[in-house]
């Protein structure tokens, strides 16, 4: 099966085109580890099920890319390629075709010597899609509004400034800009590769657009969306531009960015008591779905929401119920691991389903309830206020995921935010449009 993927049609087609694998090492950040020049090596290691060796590093360092102090170098990490998430790249495009295979990561010790995937964010991902499966008779979809702004780097300044001078407000005019020919050739290349794009429209902000992302299966969903990112970051850099998907705009002040995500549950039975288990953990969600200080300044109605509340068609609160199973998460950024926070979300829904918990919070969008969003418990106002409520919550969490990837999480997390609070503003806005 695995020669399969990797074969056909690429091998055939792309004899003399290479393979990267890559996955999210840093718990944020993509990181293409290995490109191999010769695809028939990319064989070799599919057909001999052999992994990539790596030096325990990736995930045990923050987003200034320093180590954590207590780093034990002694151990290893492996790649494993999941060659079903094989996607060609380029092919209809400028430049050589490659292709793409997302990997999970397995790690091993001096002290744990048998190879363990439990800090892995992916597989995390892929317990609790099993579990709920599996115990609950429940299956997911996913789907991404994937924002970003579009700006450039001043070679003359080093700043990071405007690209279009447009309206805004989501207008026609953003579709005019010079630039959006380059989201168009994304598009373009994102559809020869096979993503399932809905849609792709000017945004609220200047310079700013949204590419709607269709409903997948969570684990494809991600792969998908790292795609999408990977994506338009290449092609706007082909032309000296820069997709920039940071929570807050370094270019244009009180401009914010964020990745509203889609999730259903089928058959939507209980419905309320998955949707109560996310609500009654949603603070403590944000601190994966809003991991960083510049994630806040989105938490406010219209954006992220500021209350832990849903509402029927309701774009003022964090969850946006659509139709019976279906949610819109609001409260997300592309500063995120999307393998993790979708972990965190489905097994904070899944505590609620098996727990029967009950929905007892009221439906904001309903004319009788309009006090609710008054009344309601306030979001986090800051990560180390997410955090703090992470820290008093995971251990069911952890458990639904059977991984040890929350624990761990913080602990990088707690050790990054004091290592942001170092920086200035503008240092930490310039890295986040570098990064992100």
């Amino acid at each position: 099966m695995v020669q399969t993927y990797i074969s056909t049609p690429f091998m055939d087609k792309n004899a003399t085109s290479d393979i990267a694998l890559k996955t999210l090492q840093n718990l944020q950040q993509l990181k293409p580890q290995v490109r191999f020049p010769q695809n028939e090596y990319a064989l070799q290691l599919a057909t001999t099920k052999k992994h990539i060796r790596l030096s325990p590093v990736g995930l045990h360092c923050a987003v200034d890319n320093s180590f954590i102090p207590w780093l034990d170098l002694r151990g290893m990490h492996c790649l494993v390629a999941d060659w079903s998430s094989l996607k060609i790249i380029n092919e209809n495009a400028p430049g050589p075709a490659y292709a793409t295979v997302m990997c999970g990561v397995v790690g091993s010790s001096i002290e744990h010597p048998t190879p363990s995937s439990s800090l892995c964010p992916r597989r995390a991902l892929a317990n609790v899609i099993r579990k709920a499966s599996e115990k609950h008779g429940v299956h997911f979809l996913v789907g991404f509004e994937v924002e970003f702004e579009i700006v450039r780097l001043d070679s003359s300044t080093s700043k990071v400034v405007p690209v279009s001078a447009g309206f805004g407000r989501y207008a026609v005019d953003g579709l005019r800009d010079p630039s959006f020919q380059y989201v168009e050739e994304a598009v373009q290349e994102l559809l020869d590769s096979g993503v399932n794009i809905q849609e792709v429209h000017s945004e609220g902000g200047v310079g700013q657009y949204e590419i709607t992302l269709g409903p997948l299966q969570p684990l494809q969903a991600v792969d998908q969306l790292v795609l999408v990112h990977d994506t338009l970051k290449r092609v706007l850099t082909r032309h000296g531009l820069i997709a920039n998907m940071s929570p807050v705009s370094i270019a244009r002040e009180g401009q914010g960015t964020g990745q509203h995500t889609h999730i259903s549950i089928n058959p939507p039975i209980n419905e309320d008591n998955f949707l109560a288990g996310i609500l009654g953990r949603l603070p403590a969600l944000c601190a994966f779905t809003l991991p960083y200080p510049v994630s806040y300044a989105r938490v406010k109605p219209t954006l992220a929401g500021d209350v832990v509340a849903f509402g029927s068609h309701h774009r003022g609160t964090a969850i946006r119920k659509i139709n019976p199973g279906h949610w819109e998460v609001r409260c997300v950024d592309a500063t995120e691991n999307m393998y993790l926070s979708l972990a965190a979300i489905f097994s904070a829904g899944l505590l609620g389903y098996q727990n029967e918990e009950p929905l007892v919070w009221q439906d904001a969008a309903l004319t009788e309830n309009a006090s609710v969003l008054e009344k309601a418990e306030r979001m986090p106002a800051t990560v180390d206020e997410s955090l703090d409520v992470l820290d008093e919550k995971f251990e069911n969490i952890e458990a639904m995921m059977e991984s040890k990837v929350v624990k761990h999480y913080l602990e990088i997390k707690w050790w990054e935010s004091n290592r942001v609070k170092e920086m200035d503003t503008k240092e930490v806005r310039a890295l986040f449009t570098r990064l992100f």
